[in-house]
């Protein structure tokens, strides 16, 4: 397996909030989180009903892997929250050709409604602009997504247009908010 070029960082958040790159030892964890949510989940995550266990995350990270040994920096970590693995956020592609990405992440349920969705994406939007010196980040949500819509606001995604057909679910697909943010002028 290849090595990352770039040291595994993490990236703190708060005193009880921490982002770490995604590897395999958080598989078993993160699994259970993803049981525990699956119907929530499953709502607004295509891949959630594929998803039959902690080898279905091993496997994924082993692509994570991969992509880590082309990438300048890391694009996929695990949130941690007083120490316990919670979910994930990471970079969908990150590409040189337009300097234009976008990212995704998910939660377990009992970890919504307390602003960690939202300081983990300040967090990580921060990060990908310096890490991987993108100019937009961009931000899908299914319309009807309203607390995945609010994150992106409270996070400083500004609202561009409603998508149609954007985002496949199942055997439908669905129309999707599109939110952007750009990095800060300092």
């Amino acid at each position: 397996m290849a090595e990352p070029r770039s040291p595994r960082i993490e990236l703190p958040v708060d005193e009880r909030l921490r982002l770490k790159p995604l590897v395999a030892e958080y598989a078993d964890a993160l699994d259970a989180v993803i049981a525990e949510s699956r119907a929530e989940l499953a709502r607004w995550l295509p891949w959630v009903e594929a998803h039959r266990g902690p080898d279905d995350l091993r496997a994924y990270i082993a692509l994570v892997d991969e992509r880590r040994s082309r990438a300048l920096a890391e694009t996929t970590f695990a949130i941690f929250y007083d120490g316990a693995p919670i979910g994930a956020i990471e970079l969908h592609g990150p590409t040189g050709l337009h300097d234009v990405t976008s990212v995704g992440y998910w939660l377990g349920t009992g970890f919504t409604g307390r602003g960690i969705m939202t300081k983990s994406l300040v967090r990580f939007s921060d990060f990908a602009f310096e890490a991987h010196e993108i100019r937009r980040l961009e931000l899908y949500a299914v319309v009807d997504n309203l607390k995945s819509r609010r994150v992106a606001e409270r996070a400083g995604f500004t609202f561009e247009a409603v998508l149609r057909n954007r985002l496949k679910l199942g055997g439908d697909y669905l129309d999707a908010a599109l939110y952007a943010r750009f990095p800060e002028k300092k």
